[in-house]
């Protein structure tokens, strides 16, 4: 009988310690999601072996405490990586928005970032499904298109106002974008506001 109540405050020690440990971990599972189950289930193998024998338990607590720290470890600084390459990205797509009408090329942008041109596009590609050039072009064409619109602009100033030095080439590329070529678009833009009812009279 007297070995009963030393158990009984052995697993009672025991859960404590475990409520311990999970409140030490509880603000970095909450900002870390991706090893979620994972931690979640060293947790379940510690909270199981309240029915292992005093020995047992203690050794496999040390053991999965410590898988758990290594988890946790490894979580974290793949989130600060994955945090650093949002500010990356975010970085950049504002410095297209801020920059667009001048002539960026790739190796100011590496220049600027100091990390290796295959990884930084590797990096953009991941976050936005497209090469930091193609993001650029694209944003330039959705520019050129507003002007379109709202201008009477001939297409080689616009070519210039958005960043192309060649109006030829954004033509090509702007045809390749939208499917027609700038002045088709803009006929067909005007003809849609013509046509519109609800086009205020002047």
């Amino acid at each position: 009988m007297r070995g009963l109540p030393q158990k009984q405050n052995a697993r009672r020690a025991y859960k404590i310690r475990l409520c311990g440990h999970l409140r030490r971990y509880k603000k970095i599972v909450k900002k870390t999601y991706i090893i979620y189950h994972k931690i979640k289930s060293l947790f379940l193998e510690m909270y199981n072996l309240e029915h292992a024998s005093p020995i047992d338990y203690k050794w496999h607590e040390q053991f999965i405490l410590s898988q758990l720290l290594y988890e946790t470890a490894k979580n974290h600084f793949f989130y600060e990586k994955k945090q650093n390459h949002v500010h990356l990205i975010n970085w950049v797509i504002k410095y297209f928005s801020e920059h667009y009408q001048e002539n960026i090329s790739l190796d100011d942008i590496i220049n600027s970032v100091n990390i290796s041109k295959s990884h930084f596009i590797r990096i953009f590609r991941e976050y936005t499904n497209h090469t930091p050039m193609d993001y650029l072009n694209h944003f330039r064409i959705e520019r050129a298109k507003e002007l379109l619109c709202q201008t009477e602009l001939s297409i080689k100033n616009i070519s210039i106002d958005v960043g192309f030095s060649d109006e030829f080439y954004f033509s090509r590329l702007f045809k390749k974008s939208v499917g027609v070529s700038p002045q088709h678009y803009r006929k067909y833009q005007h003809s849609l506001t013509l046509f519109n009812p609800d086009t205020p009279l002047e």
